[in-house]
């Protein structure tokens, strides 16, 4: 899919949470996902009920934080697999239990995420394109798109 998006000249935002960026959180999301499933199916609960449940198990059992280095290993591999031109920082903030990174969790802690590129090498140029620049060209080709 990440491929397809590049060929056909877009961004793929990098999520930041923690079970997305993280091969052993993922698995425990999938457990406690299963968890609430198999309660949820076993209750007699209106769509209310099950949300509220759901929405307590949750926090009740938080998932661990991944870190920020996670995300950037993220960023690596698809920079690796279609080039720097096609990545972008999507985020998550709006959602996921609070369950981002640690020293990740809002948009006052990019400064934590830009140094942490640059400790890993990324030159200022590719975190400006990671960072915005390539989100708005893709903006700009598909604005120039529906405008012919």
């Amino acid at each position: 899919m990440i491929k397809l998006l590049a060929e056909k000249g877009g961004t793929i935002q990098i999520a930041f949470g923690s079970g997305f960026v993280n091969k052993q959180i993922n698995a425990i999301s999938a457990r406690r996902k299963d968890r609430i499933l198999a309660h949820l199916k076993s209750a007699d609960l209106t769509p209310d009920q099950q949300e509220e449940y759901a929405d307590r198990y949750v926090r009740d059992n938080p998932l661990p934080r991944a870190s920020i280095a996670d995300v950037v290993t993220n960023i690596d591999h698809v920079v690796n697999l279609v080039g720097i031109d096609h990545v972008g920082l999507g985020s998550d903030f709006d959602g996921l239990w609070g369950e981002l990174p640690a020293a990740l969790t809002d948009v006052s802690c990019y400064p934590n995420l830009i140094n942490e590129l640059l400790k890993t090498s990324y030159t200022q140029k590719q975190i400006k394109k990671i960072s915005a620049e390539n989100t708005l060209q893709t903006w700009s080709t598909i604005s120039e798109a529906e405008a012919t």
